[in-house]
């Protein structure tokens, strides 16, 4: 009487194959196929180009957008990183959002 005992790690796949002929064990092996999960690529983000605008305007769109090669993008986030302290950003969540409140300065905006 004979036992076959495999310890398989979670994603592994073993496939047994066994020849028998005329009731005789002629050949048996075992093959084990592991498969390991893809790995997970970030996404990139594109915060669009840089934009002068002259004062008295003190409102400006600014357009970016992400891709993500093993998935699909499900958020973003617009955030002032540096510049005067008076500007506001609507729409942070989108690809393309509207900062107001500018005053004379240099401002920059982070997409991720």
């Amino acid at each position: 009487m004979q036992f076959k005992f495999l310890l398989l790690w979670p994603r592994t796949k073993a496939v047994y194959t066994t020849l028998v002929l005329e009731n005789e064990l002629v050949a048996s092996g075992v093959y084990i196929i592991n498969v390991n999960a893809a790995p997970n690529m970030p996404p990139t983000a594109n915060a669009g180009l840089n934009q002068t605008i002259p004062l008295p305007i003190n409102i400006v769109t600014v357009n970016g957008s992400g891709t993500d090669s093993d998935g699909t993008l499900f958020s973003y986030l617009w955030t002032k990183i540096s510049g005067p302290s008076d500007a506001t950003i609507n729409n942070t969540n989108s690809a393309s959002a509207i900062v107001n409140n500018l005053s004379e300065g240099v401002y920059q905006f982070e997409l991720r």
